[in-house]
C-alpha cells in the first residue's frame, strides 16, 4: 500500500505499508521514499531484516525501545493499589479510512482496554506528517510514560545528523554513523531550545545536493525526544514524540492523548530537497506574510532607557532611510527600568510614559511606519505586583522556588486564573493602542515546571498547550497584528509555531559573520523570509568584531539580477539576503545616509526573497567552505533560474561544514 497514492510532477515523501486488515496486527512500514509515482518503488532499498510498524510494540517480539510505555493503576476493594498492568499492549486493526491526502488507521487492544488511532497526512510541498492518539477505554486510570511515532530507516540510510547549539550560537550540525544501540536526544527545556528538534538520516556522505536523505522533526514547542534505535535483530528507526514527566499524562475513562505531529521529509537530492519541500508548505500557510516590512527594533539603541524625544528622533531617522516597521522593545511597562523587575505587570508605566504610548505610536504612524511592541507573556519577575499578589501563580514543583534565570520565573498558564489574567492584560494594551506587530519573547528555560494548582505535578505539556491557546486567542481577537516568535533568540523555532507566526528572531547574535552560519542551518527547515536578520552596530556587542557598513570589507555579496552587473554589498548587509530585513542600533548612529543608499540597492531583491527563493525540487543551492583561503560561498538559483545571488565571506572561524562534508 502506497500513501499518498496520487501522482505528482515532483518527488514527494511517500510511505509504503503492508495493507491494514481488520483483525490483523498494525501494518508494517516497508519504506519511506521520495517518489513522484509508484514507478521504480520496487527497486528502492527496504527495511530489513524485518519491517516494523509506526508504533513499536514489545508484544510483537521486537526488542527496540517500545513506542508505547505506561501502565494501568487502580485500587482494589480493600484499598490496595494495583499497578503494572496493561504495560505491553498488542493492537489489532479495527478500521481504516481516508482519501488521497489523509489516511487513518484505528486499532484496539481489548485486554489492555486501550484504543489507538494513527493519522497520516501529506502536506503541500510533499512532506508527510504522522501522529498517534491513545484512548483509555477502561474504567481505571492509565498512566502514560511515552507514546512515540516510529519511522523505520531503509538499509542504505546509515549516517545521521542532528544539531547542538547554545545562546548566540544556534543550530550547529554534528554527524555520526548509525551503530547498534540508542542515540537519544532529549529536550527538557520546556521549549525546543537552541539545538532544534531535528534528526536527519542519509546515505554515506550526503550533503546539500547529493544523497538520499530523510528528516524527522516535531511540530511541538515543549519537551521532546528524538532517538535513533538499532539492535542486532532489528534495523534502525527514528522514534519521535513528546518527552513526558512522571504522571504528566494520566488518562481517565474515555480520555485521550495525541502525540505532536511528527514531520517526515524525504529527498533524493540531498538536504536542499528537504528545504524545498518544507519552504513550499510554509508558503502555503494562511499566516505566511505576503510582504515583510523592513524593521527597526530600538533595543540595542536604547535598552531600558525609554525617552520620548530620543525615540521620536530615532523614528524620524528610521523613516528617512526606508524603515517600514518600528518596534519598541523591553522596558515600556510597570517598574521595568532593568531586567530585575516588572515582568508580569503588563501595563504602561506612567512614570516613564505619562501620556501613555500614544505620542510615540501616533508619530510612528504619521511617518508611514507600522508600530510594534515587545511582550514576554509567560515570564514573571519576583519584583512585580503580579508575584507579590499571587506567588502561587508561577511554576514550581514544591515549596522551594526554582532557581532564577535572568531574574525571572515562569507564569503557570495551565492555571485558568493565570491564563485569563495575562490574556486580559495583553488585550487591554493591544486594544488601547494601534499596534501592528508583537514580538513575543521567552527568555528562560522551564526549570522544575510543576503547577501549584495540582500540588506541583509536572506541567510542561499543559503549559505548551496553554501557550498555543493564548497565542491563538489573541490572533483571533487581533487578526491585523503580525506576531514574531523569539526565545532568547532561536530557542523556540519549530513546526508548531511556524503555523502561528509571521517571523522568527533566530539568534541574539547579530554579528554579520557569525549570523551567516546560524542563518544557513536555520533556513534548512524554515523559509528565509520568516527569519529576521538585522543590521546592528558596526562593532558587535556579542563578539566584538567590527565591520564597515560603507565598504565591502572581509565579506561581500555579489549579485546579478536579470542580467544586471554584479553589485558588492557590505558584510553587515549580507545577512539581509539570507533572512528578513531589519536594523537595530545603527539607526541611532551618524550614518543614516549610508544605510539609505544600501536600502535602495537591495530593495529590488525583496519580492524575490519572500516568494521565489529556493526552487522546489529543482533547487541548485551551494554552500561550500573553500580551502585554503577559508572562504564560505553561498548561492541561490531562484524559481525561474534567471536571478542569481551569491554571497561570500572570510574570517578566522572554524569550518562549519567539516564534520558534515568530511565525517
Amino acid at each position: 500500500m502506497l500513501f499518498p497514492s496520487i501522482s505528482d510532477t515532483d518527488e514527494i515523501t511517500r510511505i509504503t505499508l503492508t495493507r491494514p486488515t481488520i483483525g490483523d496486527d498494525l501494518p508494517d512500514v516497508l519504506g519511506v521514499f521520495a517518489l513522484s509515482s509508484a514507478d521504480g518503488m520496487d527497486d528502492l532499498p527496504k527495511q530489513s531484516p524485518r519491517p516494523t510498524p509506526l508504533l513499536v510494540e514489545h508484544s510483537e517480539d521486537v526488542f527496540l525501545r517500545p513506542g508505547i510505555r505506561g501502565q494501568r493503576v487502580s485500587v482494589d476493594s480493600l484499598g490496595s493499589l494495583l499497578a503494572g498492568t496493561a504495560w505491553s499492549p498488542r493492537f489489532v486493526v479495527s478500521n481504516t479510512f481516508g482519501d488521497e491526502d489523509h489516511l487513518t488507521i484505528d486499532a484496539k487492544d481489548d485486554d489492555a482496554q486501550l484504543a489507538l488511532r494513527t493519522e497520516l497526512e501529506t502536506l503541500k510541498g510533499g512532506t508527510l506528517r504522522v501522529r498517534h492518539t491513545l484512548t483509555n477505554t477502561g474504567d481505571s486510570e492509565y498512566l502514560l510514560d511515552a507514546l512515540n511515532v516510529h519511522v523505520p530507516l531503509s538499509d542504505d540510510l546509515t549516517e545521521i545528523m542532528d544539531f547542538t547549539g547554545r545562546h548566540e550560537h544556534e543550530r550547529d550540525p554534528q554527524r555520526r554513523a548509525i551503530a547498534d544501540g540508542t542515540w537519544l536526544r532529549e529536550c527538557r527545556y520546556g521549549r525546543p531550545g537552541f539545538e532544534g528538534q531535528i534528526m536527519v538520516a542519509g546515505t554515506p556522505g550526503f550533503d546539500f545536493g547529493h544523497g538520499r536523505v530523510m528528516l524527522v522533526q516535531l511540530a511541538w514547542s515543549g519537551n521532546s525526544t528524538l532517538e535513533v534505535d538499532r539492535n542486532s535483530s532489528d534495523e534502525a528507526g527514528i522514534n519521535a514524540g513528546e518527552l513526558l514527566s512522571p504522571s504528566e499524562v494520566t488518562l481517565g475513562k474515555d480520555e485521550s492523548y495525541s502525540t505532536p505531529w511528527v514531520m517526515i521529509t524525504a529527498s533524493n537530492a540531498g538536504l536542499d530537497g528537504i528545504s524545498a519541500s518544507l519552504h513550499t508548505w510554509q508558503r502555503s500557510l494562511p499566516e505566511h506574510p505576503a510582504k515583510q516590512p523592513v524593521i527597526l527594533n530600538v533595543w540595542e539603541g536604547v535598552m531600558f532607557d525609554h525617552n520620548l524625544d530620543r525615540l521620536l528622533e530615532i523614528a524620524r531617522r528610521a523613516a528617512r532611510i526606508g524603515v517600514e516597521r518600528y518596534v519598541l522593545d523591553d522596558g515600556w511597562f510597570h517598574l521595568r527600568r532593568d531586567d530585575h523587575a516588572g515582568l508580569g505587570d503588563w501595563w504602561v508605566d506612567p512614570d516613564v510614559w505619562p501620556e501613555g504610548l500614544t505620542p510615540l505610536v501616533d508619530a510612528v504612524h504619521k511617518l508611514g511606519m507600522e508600530f510594534g511592541l515587545w511582550f514576554e507573556p509567560e515570564m514573571v519577575n519576583p519584583d512585580s505586583d503580579f508575584y507579590r499578589e499571587h506567588p502561587d501563580w508561577v511554576l514550581q514543583a514544591s515549596n522551594r522556588v526554582p532557581i532564577l534565570q535572568r531574574n525571572q520565573l515562569v507564569a503557570d498558564l495551565s492555571n485558568p486564573a493565570v491564563f485569563d489574567h495575562i490574556h486580559d492584560a495583553m488585550f487591554k494594551v493591544l486594544s488601547a493602542y494601534d499596534i501592528d506587530y508583537v514580538k513575543w519573547d521567552h527568555n528562560r528555560n522551564l526549570l522544575e515546571a510543576g503547577s501549584q494548582v495540582r500540588g506541583g505535578a509536572p506541567a510542561v505539556h499543559q503549559q505548551t498547550l496553554a501557550y498555543y491557546r493564548l497565542l491563538d486567542t489573541l490572533r483571533a481577537e487581533f487578526p491585523h497584528i503580525a506576531w514574531e516568535s523569539c526565545a532568547s533568540g532561536g530557542g523556540r523555532i519549530d513546526m508548531g509555531v511556524v503555523e502561528r507566526v509571521r517571523r522568527f528572531w533566530n539568534s541574539d547574535d547579530t554579528d554579520a559573520l557569525a549570523r551567516q552560519l546560524i542563518q544557513r542551518w536555520t533556513v534548512q527547515t524554515v523559509a528565509p523570509e520568516l527569519l529576521g536578520a538585522h543590521i546592528s552596530q558596526p562593532s558587535s556587542q556579542q563578539t566584538g568584531r567590527t565591520y564597515s557598513i560603507a565598504l565591502p570589507q572581509r565579506s561581500s555579496t555579489a549579485s546579478a539580477l536579470n542580467g544586471t552587473s554584479p553589485r558588492p554589498v557590505s558584510p553587515i548587509l549580507t545577512n539581509w539576503l539570507h533572512g528578513w530585513l531589519g536594523t537595530r542600533r545603527i539607526a541611532t548612529s551618524c550614518i543614516p545616509d549610508v544605510l539609505c543608499v544600501w536600502m535602495w540597492l537591495i530593495r529590488p531583491y525583496w519580492p524575490t526573497v519572500s516568494s521565489r527563493m529556493i526552487n522546489p525540487m529543482r533547487l541548485s543551492r551551494m554552500c561550500r567552505w573553500v580551502n585554503p583561503s577559508r572562504i564560505v560561498v553561498c548561492g541561490y538559483v531562484f524559481r525561474d533560474l534567471t536571478p542569481l545571488l551569491v554571497t561570500s565571506f572570510r574570517g578566522p572561524v572554524r569550518n562549519p561544514f567539516r564534520r558534515l562534508l568530511n565525517p
